[in-house]
């Protein structure tokens, strides 16, 4: 009897416990084949959703090398859960069984609350963090789940950093610490802190109404309603800028910001302005058309004078993928923007994003620059600490997401700020925590594996806060 015969005669057992379900689960995505995931999947008791949980065990496999069993949880709310710990890297998940509104059984794969996580993984001290972080980052580096760059910083000191992988596969080009990579959302930071210097030079006001500044835009609503502090927030109703027009065309069209706008500026709104939130690219690009609009030049060059230039980031900017730019890395997937998941080796996102970055992020930065950029937020160079203050405090109503800042609650109270970029072959974040001193970054050009690690810094950097 085959492997795979031998999955399907298990997974046709008639109606066996949630226990065994979840050894069977595992048993199938531990031989590391999409088609082992689906032929049990496919005969659980799930079937509706049998292919898209097949493939995402296996894009689990594929980055820890799969799991074993640590031990039974005790049932929740109905639900059988066991937590499992990753073959390849210091990482835990928990494989849960339980039944959803409609009493049918479903299963889901979540990572372990930080107090049972604290059970498995030693507390970090202030003397540990830097060989704690360098240890994890090296192990997934290992298991070939990072390739990129990292740094922990306390204050202008480099605690630890690190470069692993390959920039470009094809000539063996090996990614440096100061290697540019794509940034994709984390550009949004840049947009919002050029919106918060022109309101500290009394040119905007962050409750200025879009029509104020724009008052030919298309839309009547937007012109009407929106105002600069909805954008930053995603609270615009505005939607993507990754319309079928940008899936379908030439990626070298979007490279100014004036030939970003028709993709989205006709569409009618998600939602009525500020009653709600939703993520939106778009929002972002029409706030770079302020800052056009407001300054008199164009985007990236007013982000050159007022932001890069003056904190010495020589390395960042919206370097276009159709020209040769040295020591930039090429970004790698298997897990194109369908959401499926590929096979063999990784290929390259070139034809997948934009050409050149908008307001909206895709734009190209380095680890250092990147902690040169975190240097001038905590200091007051590039908006005043009241305005900083604005920016990083909760928008109302929205549980992580200030102005133009992603914001992380801390165990100590109070919040860390920055963000975070993912697309195909682009994974990165930055985050301050103001309080401590402590700055981290990572960038990779491989999927979404620098959240990964950002995930377990981010747990560990919360230890020495807390013992403090």
């Amino acid at each position: 009897m085959t492997f795979l015969s031998t999955i399907a005669a298990l997974a046709a057992t008639v109606q066996p416990s949630p226990s065994t379900l979840i050894e069977e689960w595992l048993t199938s995505l531990n031989a590391g084949s999409l088609e082992a995931c689906r032929v049990f999947h496919r005969r659980a008791p799930w079937p509706a959703k049998a292919d898209e949980v097949a493939e995402q065990s296996f894009a689990l496999f594929r980055r820890t090398g799969g799991f074993t069993r640590v031990r039974d949880l005790p049932d929740r709310e109905g639900r059988t859960e066991v937590l499992v710990r990753a073959k390849l890297i210091d990482d835990y998940r928990i494989f849960a069984i339980g039944k959803n509104a409609e009493g049918a059984l479903e299963p889901s794969v979540t990572s372990p609350p930080r107090a049972l996580l604290l059970k498995e993984v030693p507390v970090a001290t202030r003397e540990t963090l830097p060989s704690r972080v360098q240890a994890y980052i090296q192990g997934l580096a290992r298991a070939g789940r990072f390739s990129g760059a990292y740094a922990l910083a306390e204050g202008d000191v480099v605690l630890a950093k690190g470069a692993f992988g390959l920039a470009h596969r094809g000539f063996g080009v090996k990614n440096r610490f100061d290697t540019k990579f794509n940034l994709a959302s984390m550009g949004k930071m840049f947009t919002a802190i050029a919106i918060g210097r022109l309101v500290d030079a009394g040119k905007l006001r962050f409750d200025t109404k879009i029509g104020e500044i724009l008052p030919d835009y298309p839309n009547a609503t937007v012109r009407d309603q929106v105002t600069l502090r909805m954008l930053l927030s995603h609270s615009s109703g505005l939607g993507d800028m990754f319309t079928p027009a940008f899936v379908e065309g030439s990626k070298d069209r979007w490279k100014t910001v004036d030939s970003v706008l028709p993709l989205f500026q006709d569409e009618p709104l998600r939602f009525e302005p500020g009653k709600g939130q939703s993520y939106s690219n778009a929002g972002y690009v029409l706030l770079g058309k302020v800052i056009e609009k407001v300054s008199g030049q164009e985007y990236w060059r007013f982000l050159e004078e007022q932001v890069f230039d003056p904190l010495g980031m020589k390395d960042t900017g919206a370097f276009e993928m159709d020209r040769d730019t040295p020591n930039l890395a090429f970004g790698y997937t298997n897990e194109p923007l369908d959401g499926s998941v590929t096979l063999g080796e990784p290929y390259n996102n070139l034809f997948m994003h934009i050409a050149k970055g908008s307001p909206a992020g895709g734009s190209f930065s380095t680890v250092p620059d990147l902690l040169k950029f975190a240097t001038g937020l905590r200091s007051g160079k590039l908006v005043r600490p009241a305005t900083l203050r604005t920016m990083t405090t909760l928008s109302q109503g929205f549980p992580d997401y200030g102005l133009g800042f992603q914001l992380r609650p801390l165990p100590s109270g109070g919040m860390a700020y920055g963000h975070g970029g993912g697309f195909p072959g682009i994974s990165g974040e930055l985050i301050i925590y103001p309080g401590s001193g402590y700055t981290f970054v990572a960038l990779a050009n491989y999927d979404l594996e620098a959240m990964r690690a950002v995930a377990r810094v981010r747990m560990l950097v919360g230890d020495v806060i807390s013992d403090h």
